[in-house]
């Protein structure tokens, strides 16, 4: 029987925060401009791609349900996300998914990133809001103000993805 969930860990983050237990690797476009061997993200990808590549030959791999969590999937370049959609896609991944969520934190949403996500069959986005009261958030070391919030689920809805929930702690 092919399994009816599946989720995919990009460990990706701008810092690790002091609370996260999750695996993440401090490892982002801007580190790579400081640190270029610190760049993971293209080796990542392939080696997921692998990984889905090698499941699906094995057994079909075809859930009904995608979580991309993390980290922070969205700092995963979007070339590679177009990569790895267009991947499960021809890997079949993709065929019987009804609901298909990444994870983002407000300062990584980009129209760019948004019509990439849902092109490739995205239909849902979980924000990490974590809170709208700024001290909070500076005490959680995260690098968004409420506004990114609001800012966040427009660029979403703008860009075709109607199914947007707010995750707070």
């Amino acid at each position: 029987m092919p399994a009816q969930g599946l989720y995919l860990h990009v460990p990706f983050c701008f810092h690790k925060c002091h609370y996260c237990d999750f695996y993440s690797i401090v490892d982002s476009p801007a580190s790579a401009r400081d640190h270029p061997r610190r760049d993971r993200q293209a080796a990542f990808t392939q080696a997921l791609q692998a990984e889905l590549e090698f499941h699906a030959n094995r057994a079909p791999l075809s859930p009904t349900t995608v979580f991309v969590g993390g980290g922070t999937p969205t700092l995963l370049r979007p070339d590679l996300w177009q990569l790895l959609l267009k991947h499960m896609q021809k890997l079949g991944v993709l065929e019987r998914v009804r609901e298909f969520t990444v994870e983002a934190n407000p300062e990584t949403i980009t129209p760019q990133l948004v019509t990439i996500l849902a092109a490739g069959g995205v239909n849902r986005v979980s924000i990490g809001a974590q809170s709208f009261n700024t001290g909070l958030l500076k005490t959680l070391e995260r690098w968004h103000n409420p506004d990114h919030v609001e800012q966040a689920v427009h660029i979403i809805r703008q860009g075709g993805i109607d199914n947007v929930n707010l995750d707070l702690i």
